[in-house]
């Protein structure tokens, strides 16, 4: 799927709002079971990879933020939304 310039700015947005939440790369690294550089890119890239999307989610939850799976990666989690 691809992704129009509003899903991929929401996609951005969302998981800086979890990075900002967390405030530690290192802390997020450790609960996906990647390096910081793998977090990193991620920021640069603006997507984490789908199958840390349940550990980033519970890591926003855990602080009281409340973010989708269909905000964090658009192209896969809203065809699942919509139906």
């Amino acid at each position: 799927m691809i992704l129009t310039k509003a899903q991929t700015i929401e996609m951005r947005s969302a998981l800086h709002e979890v990075i900002e939440s967390v405030n530690n790369n290192s802390d997020i690294a450790r609960a996906c079971g990647v390096s910081p550089q793998a977090v990193n890119g991620w920021i640069v890239s603006g997507k984490a990879p789908a199958r840390h999307v349940a550990k980033l989610i519970a890591l926003a939850a855990a602080r009281r933020l409340t973010i989708s799976a269909a905000r964090l990666r658009p192209d896969i989690f809203a065809l699942v939304a919509a139906l």
